[in-house]
């Protein structure tokens, strides 16, 4: 699965149907369910959907990712497809004071700062009139003074 996110990228239409056949070939292997990189995949497939809910109600009910690391990562995900940008970073924060899953959601949080890092230099770079890039720059200084603080 990673070779092949690699090689044809996430958002192309024969990797979500190769995360497709993933999901439902371990959605019932049980040794399996908290299993990151299975969990992963998930995401990755949800991200893909239309409605990205539904496949995190599916693993919720199927107790996929159910645990407390988990619990947290998926949260904080769902912020973050979201544009809950500061939900997702206190969904970081408040899974970090967890001594047991605190390394891995460690981990999680430097990606999700180099993502968000990645997004917003981005965003600058599109940035057009002078009155909408002061607005942009005052967002842009606050998120990643947030981001600083963890």
């Amino acid at each position: 699965m990673i070779i092949a996110r690699e090689k044809l990228g996430a958002e192309n239409r024969e990797y979500i149907e190769l995360a497709e056949k993933f999901v439902k070939e371990f959605r019932n292997v049980v040794e399996l369910k908290n299993d990151k990189r299975v969990v992963n995949r998930f995401i990755e497939y949800a991200q893909a959907q239309s409605n990205p809910l539904l496949v995190y109600d599916y693993m919720d009910e199927n107790g996929i990712g159910k645990s407390p690391y988990f619990l947290y990562y998926i949260m904080a995900r769902k912020f973050e497809k979201k544009e809950q940008l500061y939900l997702a970073l206190d969904t970081f924060r408040e899974g970090l004071k967890i001594n047991e899953i605190k390394d891995n959601l460690l981990e999680d949080l430097i990606q999700f700062k180099d993502r968000i890092k990645r997004r917003i230099e981005k965003n600058n770079a599109e940035v057009k009139s002078v009155k909408t890039k002061r607005k942009h720059v005052d967002r842009k200084e606050n998120i990643e003074q947030e981001l600083n603080e963890v």
